[in-house]
């Protein structure tokens, strides 16, 4: 399969086997990146439309319970 099929395959089904996405990757070039791009911008418009949605996390202390992983602030950071 070609990159471009592999790609249509990924969007149709949502799923590669572990040897589709080994060539995929290995093999992608700029061309494939564009239209891959393309694709995600249909499907992203037709979602949610022209629209930017923002997320962010509002922090009341600096009091650790979870350290999350992605947190700054997590007790285990000691940086």
């Amino acid at each position: 399969m070609t990159d471009k099929e592999l790609i249509d395959k990924l969007n149709r089904d949502k799923k590669l086997t572990l040897q589709e996405w080994s060539t995929l990757i290995s093999t992608f070039t700029e061309e494939d990146r564009e239209y891959a791009a393309q694709i995600a911008r249909k499907i992203s418009l037709a979602k949610n439309g022209n629209k930017i949605y923002l997320r962010g996390i509002i922090e009341f202390t600096n009091i650790c319970h979870n350290d999350c992983l992605y947190c700054g602030i997590r007790c285990s950071n000691k940086n």
